[in-house]
């Protein structure tokens, strides 16, 4: 079963607001921060990839970008497989 990416940010966002984490800003996918334990937690819509399945430049330069500015874990999920990878 392949759950839609609005379906998936719906339950996403209602898990961890009851959880008490705050979400920033995000112009094109989920971001969530967990200040206490210093972690950020993407979610990737497909357009995040390209043909080949490797995450776009400017992702990662973002990711790069608050990993440095926070220095944090960083964890992206991709919205299809629901897989995760830590940096």
């Amino acid at each position: 079963m392949k759950i839609t990416e609005d379906k998936l940010k719906q339950v996403v966002r209602k898990v961890l607001s009851e959880s008490d984490h705050v979400w920033l800003p995000a112009t094109d996918s989920l971001l969530m921060l967990d200040k206490d334990k210093n972690v950020v937690v993407e979610v990737d819509e497909r357009h995040h990839y390209d043909i080949h399945g490797n995450l776009r430049d400017k992702d990662i330069t973002r990711q790069n970008e608050i990993i440095k500015h926070l220095g944090c874990q960083f964890v992206r999920i991709d919205y299809e497989t629901g897989d995760a990878n830590v940096y």
